[in-house]
């Protein structure tokens, strides 16, 4: 290979010597109305290799060697009409300097004008022959694709399916909805009408793939685009970031699958980057969880904000190798400590706080699949609940600034383990002293893609051809990109005092068969024929529909767009660090229908009935707390 591109290069070098002497003579010809008198020809032969140097070096400098002229634009004309240019006017001077004034002057224009006709003319007519050559050929086993938008980004589209899938993708044309551009083309290639008659596009061009080239587009508009083409077996493929677009950075590679993330959720919003960066810069952060999906995101984004040390916590060894490594790999000049530890080891933790004194601490360990938390309650205790209250403990006794639990919505009227476990986590922070530790929570719904989610499984259950296995018609769930939820926690991290439990505006709520339907769209494919869509019931733990305030919470707007919060005193502190001495005799017992019962006890809107095995729970326990070490968390 490098031995064809030395071959290459010294052919293309070759090649411009002889047609730079070429344009040389035409202008000459030219001049003299082709019989140029011996005297001028004399003059011709002396200033030819002169004028040969000067310009190679020129084609050298301005790197018209190194393009392939199959893909010659407008890129190659303006280095062409640079170099040629400055060849002629470096040729004007040696020539003046040397010979005086007896050279043919009109001679320098015209061979400008033949050199830029000669080295273009090569140039744009090998593109001429291979787009001559594509344009006859058999299109029909072509992926025929069409492209929405006929802006600067729908061009550059155009180009990148040109060059690199001329063999086996076709550009039909674009749909755009400015009027003004109906009827025009672009390159050749027509724009067909807008938008709204995608549907009738696609069934009268036989259209395989549509291409959206509108990087800002809504998430509403991509959701009416692939909704309108249902059994169409249509692929939709969206363009990156329109930063990415305008920087020069968009390669054909970048051009991927319309996902469902990009249908689902809200279109991003401005947020305060500098309260962030004042709160950040500078600290030491310590991230629990940092392994999982909210955890790694949380790691990724305070990266940026450039803390004196992140402390990343995971009890997985290989989810916290892979975080630590990316962000080795990102910031490679950002002091990083990966930490291998379980959050329910107090001691363990005591001594983390005592060595590394972090400023704000981002919790986000916890066990969080309901399903699993139903069968393993204790763990699900353990871990959520006295895993939190160690942390807890550890900030209050090492005087942590801030401490940020990331909390969810099923921890309002939970009806699972998991669910109570949570609300018994906020209830700790809201029931803990300190002068100066501030504790707040931030309570938010599903995350799109996180580890264990209903889309992952979707998506390989549709890969496996169905049936795509759905609890109930009516379930319904908020959801969050995790980027924007996580941006949306570091700013009630900046803004938290304490006492506070953040509510993160989720938008509206998805129905789950709905989503269901999308992907199965996405791929290609009819819902209900291609992929079976099955109901299977609720499951223990589970609800209907997701809530993300408790009744009597009153819940007002903050100063930061998307963040409500809840601010009480209004609970009995006393009484709490009581029943969860309860509970920890429970769990060390290892008793696990009485530790349920101290729970159902301890959260008083947990609506415990859904599982068979507790269904003998039928009341709350009552209490004797005469002879129990009360639990407690004092600064």
């Amino acid at each position: 290979m490098q031995d064809i591109l030395k071959f290459r290069r010294l052919f293309v070098v070759v090649l411009h010597v002889i047609l730079a002497g070429l344009s040389y003579y035409l202008a000459f010809l030219l001049r003299f109305d082709g019989a140029i008198p011996i005297k001028q020809l004399d003059i011709f032969l002396l200033t030819l290799p002169l004028i040969i140097g000067i310009k190679a070096l020129c084609l050298l400098y301005f790197r018209l060697y190194q393009g392939l002229w199959r893909y010659a634009g407008m890129d190659d004309l303006i280095h062409l009409t640079k170099a040629t240019t400055t060849s002629t006017i470096i040729f004007v001077f040696t020539v003046v300097l040397m010979y005086g004034h007896g050279y043919p002057r009109s001679v320098f224009l015209i061979d400008w004008l033949t050199s830029m006709m000669v080295f273009g003319g090569v140039r744009f007519s090998v593109r001429f022959i291979r787009e001559l050559f594509e344009f006859n050929s058999d299109k029909s086993n072509c992926v025929q694709t069409l492209i929405i938008g006929a802006g600067g980004c729908g061009e550059g589209a155009l180009r990148e399916v040109r060059n690199s899938l001329a063999k086996s993708h076709y550009v039909v044309g674009f749909l755009d909805d400015n009027k003004l551009l109906h009827g025009t083309t672009i390159h050749g290639f027509p724009v067909i009408g807008d938008t709204n008659s995608l549907k009738k596009t696609v069934n009268e061009h036989s259209i395989d793939e549509v291409l959206i080239a509108i990087p800002s587009a809504t998430k509403k508009f991509i959701r009416e685009l692939v909704e309108s083409c249902i059994g169409q077996n249509v692929h939709f493929k969206i363009l990156p970031t329109i930063k990415d677009f305008i920087s020069g950075k968009l390669q054909i590679q970048q051009i991927r699958n319309v996902q469902v993330e990009d249908l689902l959720g809200r279109d991003p919003i401005q947020l305060d980057r500098d309260r962030v960066f004042g709160n950040l810069k500078d600290k030491c952060v310590l991230v629990t969880g940092a392994g999982g999906s909210i955890g790694s995101e949380l790691s990724r984004q305070i990266s940026s904000y450039d803390p004196s040390l992140l402390v990343i916590l995971e009890i997985g060894e290989t989810p916290l190798f892979d975080i630590h490594e990316e962000l080795k790999s990102i910031y490679p000049n950002l002091s990083i400590m990966a930490v291998l530890g379980d959050i329910q080891n107090k001691y363990f933790i005591d001594e983390l706080f005592g060595k590394y004194s972090p400023y704000c601490v981002f919790h986000a360990a916890a066990f969080k699949h309901v399903g699993l938390m139903e069968n393993h309650p204790l763990s699900a205790i353990q871990n959520n609940i006295f895993g939190t209250k160690n942390l807890v403990d550890a900030a209050i006794k090492h005087d942590c600034e801030k401490f940020l639990l990331v909390s969810t919505d099923k921890a309002v009227n939970p009806k699972g383990i998991m669910g109570a476990a949570k609300r018994c986590a906020e209830l700790i922070l809201l029931s803990s002293k300190s002068k100066k530790t501030k504790l707040f929570s931030v309570r938010f719904g599903n995350v799109l893609g996180s580890h264990g989610s209903v889309i992952p499984i979707f998506r390989k259950q549709i890969a496996k051809g169905g049936p795509v296995t759905i609890t109930h018609p009516d379930v319904t769930r908020y959801f969050l990109t995790i980027p924007e939820a996580v941006e949306l926690v570091l700013q009630a991290g900046s803004i938290g005092q304490g006492g506070e439990t953040f509510l993160l505006e989720m938008g509206d709520p998805i129905k789950i068969p709905d989503l269901a339907r999308n992907m199965i769209k996405l791929s290609g494919l009819i819902p209900d024929e291609d992929v079976e869509i099955k109901f299977i019931g609720l499951r223990p733990g589970e609800k209907l529909h997701e809530e993300l305030i408790i009744d009597g919470e009153l819940v007002t707007a903050t100063e930061v767009p998307k963040i409500n919060v809840h601010k009480t005193d209004n609970v009995n502190k006393k009484l709490y660090f009581q029943k969860l001495s309860v509970l920890a005799n429970a769990v060390e017992r290892k008793d696990s229908r009485e530790a349920v019962k101290c729970l159902w006890d301890i959260v008083d809107t947990f609506d415990y009935t859904g599982n068979k095995e507790y269904q003998s729970t039928s009341s709350p326990l009552s209490i004797d707390t005469s002879e129990l070490k009360v639990l407690d968390s004092t600064a």
